[in-house]
């Protein structure tokens, strides 16, 4: 991942991660059905070495379009990726620590290729270039069962998603649109951090601990395949306690932002 990326984007709460299978872009939906109190915002930021963050602008629930993009031209490395470490294994709690396959794949947690409702989106940002990382790892097991079957527990999880962008040549840009309009433009500036906050979460400051499984949410936009029963994620039987965070993040593992089956 680059040091020092010229575009910083964070990815929390209960969103859907889309990846299409050539790599050429990544997909963010946006739930019409979120869990109580989990508001829509997109906050964008710049920031120096010595200054303090400055405002650019937000989008919310009051201004979204039901299609956003974020468009990368002209960089030397193209499409989107996963950051990925030797010796990750969820069910020992081994593994880099930024590793992306902390984020729950539902592949994963079905037999077969889980289907997709896109009816449950009530906006969908493609984003066409950035290397992704685990930000945030829960502090509690994820646990789930099936119908009438026994529980089952995943292992920790990743509860918030991050994804470095680098403008790395002189004609580099980039441009973020809610629907027709051309929200912001980016080009590279010596010793300025651009930062883009996606969320789908309840606004700060975070409940110490969940009283529900948010993540149930999914059920709106995420089918099991056929055949198989639907998933009921589980609040894990002894929360730990909250620890001081630099991200208004949750840390519980029911509250982690899912990736869906590919596009394309």
């Amino acid at each position: 991942m680059p040091i020092s990326p010229t575009i910083q984007l964070t990815l929390r709460g209960i969103l859907v991660l889309l990846f299409n299978e050539d790599e050429s872009a990544c997909e963010v939906g946006f739930l019409k059905e979120p869990p109580p109190d989990h508001m829509l915002t997109i906050d964008f930021t710049q920031r120096t070495a010595t200054g303090t963050p400055q405002v650019l602008g937000q989008i919310n629930e009051n201004n979204v379009k039901d299609r956003l993009r974020l468009v990368v031209e002209n960089v030397s490395h193209q499409g989107v990726h996963m950051f990925t470490q030797l010796g990750f294994d969820r069910s020992l709690g081994l593994g880099d620590r930024q590793d992306f396959r902390w984020a729950v794949n539902y592949k994963d947690l079905f037999q077969g290729t889980p289907e997709l409702n896109l009816d449950g989106f009530r906006s969908i940002l493609t984003i066409n270039n950035g290397k992704f990382f685990t930000e945030a790892i829960s502090r509690d097991d994820l646990h789930l069962r099936q119908l009438e079957g026994p529980d089952r527990k995943v292992g920790r999880v990743a509860t918030a998603i991050g994804a470095q962008i680098s403008l790395d040549r002189e004609d580099s840009r980039a441009f973020f649109m809610n629907g027709d309009e051309q929200f912001l433009e980016y080009r590279p500036e010596p010793g300025v951090i651009f930062a883009i906050n996606i969320s789908q979460s309840p606004l700060p400051p975070i409940p110490e601990k969940p009283v529900a499984a948010d993540a149930n949410a999914y059920r709106s936009v995420i089918n099991p395949p056929q055949g198989e029963p639907q998933i009921e994620f589980l609040l894990s039987p002894d929360l730990p306690p909250p620890s001081l965070s630099s991200l208004p993040v949750s840390q519980y593992a029911v509250c982690f932002t899912a990736v869906g089956p590919g596009r394309g």
